[in-house]
């Protein structure tokens, strides 16, 4: 945690919207669940799904009608804020918002099938059951699939980020929001997971959160003024913790030297300050990513010029394995 943030940076003179985070209560983050069961869920199951989240179950292959057998849960979920409806039963789990949207499902026995027979493709050095022939080994033989989700989610303004296929013979399949060129929305995503052996769908997540802006106000000339503060105290931290010189003697690899510069969709999560560390916002924001050399990345409010927070992981990464 970088310590001793100096304020004493000329800011350029544009005109900024008033800052956001004041405002934001920060909370301590312990990795404590995302979620809170409220109790069970008392009202109408013919209403639980819409027409949309039935025929996206078809699809799935999962049944559209809530059984009387099925366990019924009402759920709060902190990030994005809302209330779901959750269903269990022998065959699946699915999670609907007040709108009867489908939100999650999970196919409980395709999941347990591939959990059993721990399929892989050259991956895993010891299966413990033969892999079956993958009917579906290569991303062009998803397209019918894709179509297929892409059509029942009406996905005609997002974009494909992830097609992988695992070790175990599952695809991961993920669409972002496309905002504007070059600018998605990891927020407003859809993820499936498709099992390669026979093509069945697995499992489907949704998340609908949208930023609170698409056009920067503050240009990316002027980000490193904003950023520069924290810049700072890394570049501090370093010297005095004895950081090897990959991160602050080559200016290649140093926290005092911006690699890249970027517009994304960002949740504050604090990051930079002291006291941490803290539970994220509950809302994103469009921010500019500032890469520094040494894999550290802050973020800087594209509205207000504020540190929304930053990441750390690729910078640990380059310690722990240095040269890569």
């Amino acid at each position: 945690m970088a310590e001793g943030i100096a304020e004493e940076h000329e800011l350029p003179t544009q005109t900024l919207e008033s800052p956001v985070l004041p405002s934001v209560a920060r909370a301590a983050y312990n990795g404590e669940p995302s979620e809170t069961v409220l109790g069970a869920y008392e009202g109408d199951r013919s209403t639980i799904a819409n027409d949309d989240a039935k025929a996206l179950l078809s699809l799935l292959g999962i049944p559209s009608d809530v059984e009387a057998s099925s366990k019924a849960t009402l759920v709060q979920r902190d990030f994005p804020g809302m209330r779901l409806v959750r269903v269990e039963s022998e065959v699946a789990q699915t999670d609907f918002d007040e709108q009867g949207n489908l939100i999650s499902a999970h196919n409980l026995t395709a999941r347990s099938a591939i959990d059993r027979e721990r399929r892989d493709y050259g991956v895993s050095q010891e299966p413990s059951a033969p892999a079956p022939v993958a009917a579906y080994d290569d991303p062009g033989e998803l397209f019918g699939i894709i179509d297929k989700v892409q059509s029942a989610c009406r996905l005609f303004d997002y974009q494909v980020v992830v097609c992988d296929l695992d070790g175990y013979g599952v695809w991961t399949v993920v669409w972002n929001k496309l905002l504007a060129e070059g600018l998605l929305n990891p927020y407003d995503t859809v993820g499936i997971n498709i099992d390669a052996a026979d093509g069945s769908i697995t499992s489907f997540q949704r998340s609908f959160v949208e930023p609170n802006a698409t056009e920067p106000l503050l240009g990316q000339q002027e980000v490193a003024v904003y950023a520069q503060p924290v810049i700072d105290a890394l570049s501090a931290d370093s010297k005095r913790e004895g950081a090897p010189s990959r991160l602050d003697g080559n200016e290649g690899t140093s926290r005092a030297f911006i690699a890249a510069c970027e517009l994304c969709i960002f949740r504050p999560n604090f990051l930079w300050e002291e006291g941490g560390p803290y539970k994220p916002a509950d809302f994103v924001r469009l921010a500019w990513r500032v890469t520094l050399g040494s894999g550290d990345q802050v973020y800087v409010d594209a509205r207000t010029g504020e540190v929304l927070g930053g990441d750390q992981i690729q910078a640990l990464l380059d310690q722990e394995f240095p040269g890569r």
